[in-house]
């Protein structure tokens, strides 16, 4: 009987072995067959990433040259109108100057709303990246009124999320900025710019 027992485990084992032997050379074989597509799938990601990359590039640079303006009231009927209040405005509290040349397209965003009494932001595109700097960089002089550039929703969002780390550096006493998309931190020295 223990003969037969003793038969029977090294039988066994040997049966462990051969499938072990059988199951490596199926996942070997498996594998040289998916390796093309596993490379191809690699390939793809890549070039999708790119094409991302790409994309994000022509979305930055298609609003390098807008700025978005909240807070000025919608009482204009006409686009020419709303050219006239918001020159008016800039001019007033900037004394910045600007011609209707400067301007490439001035519109309200989004759907005017009758139950909304809020007023719609207004976007401004300029013909060349001068005025748009010169107003960024007097914007807080504005009285009652906020001056934004325009970013692309991804953009936002992440400008939102880094906001609370951007608040945490501060704190430390870091100079911390947030530059697009991205948090910029120097250590030890403190600074409250956005």
């Amino acid at each position: 009987m223990t003969t037969n027992m003793n038969n029977f485990e090294e039988f066994f084992g040997m049966m462990k072995i051969e499938m072990s032997k059988q199951t490596t050379e199926i996942i070997s074989q498996m594998d040289e067959k998916l390796a093309p597509f596993i490379r191809e799938i690699e390939e793809l990601k890549s070039e999708n990433q790119k094409l991302k990359d790409k994309i994000a590039g022509i979305e930055k640079s298609k609003r390098f040259n807008n700025i978005i303006i909240f807070g000025i009231k919608e009482t204009e009927n006409s686009p020419t109108e709303l050219m006239a209040s918001t020159k008016g405005k800039i001019r007033n509290d900037l004394i910045i100057s600007l011609d209707d040349k400067d301007i490439n397209t001035i519109y309200r965003v989004g759907k005017k709303d009758s139950k909304n009494e809020k007023d719609r932001p207004i976007l401004i595109s300029f013909v060349n990246g001068w005025k748009k700097i010169e107003i960024m960089k007097n914007r807080n002089k504005f009285k009652d009124v906020y001056a934004s550039e325009d970013y692309p929703r991804e953009v936002l969002d992440k400008r939102k999320e880094l906001q609370t780390k951007l608040i945490e550096e501060r704190k430390k006493g870091n100079y911390a900025v947030i530059k697009y998309d991205k948090l910029i931190v120097r250590e030890g020295m403190s600074g409250k710019k956005n």
